[in-house]
């Protein structure tokens, strides 16, 4: 998929970032679904969504250890290599 997706990775990472807010999982949200969006993202277009990533990470970080996060975050570590220092020093808290 890589590039071809890229005018629409603005917009999907828009939907993604509210639905993890605070806000949306006061509503009832299940961020599950997210985050297997965020790895399918990470195979898809790769080092291309690290700039995007720093912010949704905080986000991610926030929703509490949970089997979908730390499969989206062992996905992201594959794929986006940059990304491994901040996913070993959000689990080194524990």
């Amino acid at each position: 998929m890589g590039s071809s997706i890229g005018p629409y990775l603005d917009g999907i990472l828009s939907n993604i970032k509210e639905g993890l807010t605070p806000k949306a999982r006061n509503r009832g949200g299940n961020e599950a679904p997210l985050f297997t969006c965020i790895g399918m993202l990470s195979r898809a277009v790769g080092q291309a969504l690290t700039m995007h990533m720093h912010e949704l990470l905080d986000l991610m970080f926030a929703c509490g250890l949970s089997e979908p996060l730390r499969q989206a975050l062992m996905e992201l570590a594959v794929y986006i290599p940059p990304l491994l220092p901040n996913i070993q020093g959000f689990f080194s808290k524990f």
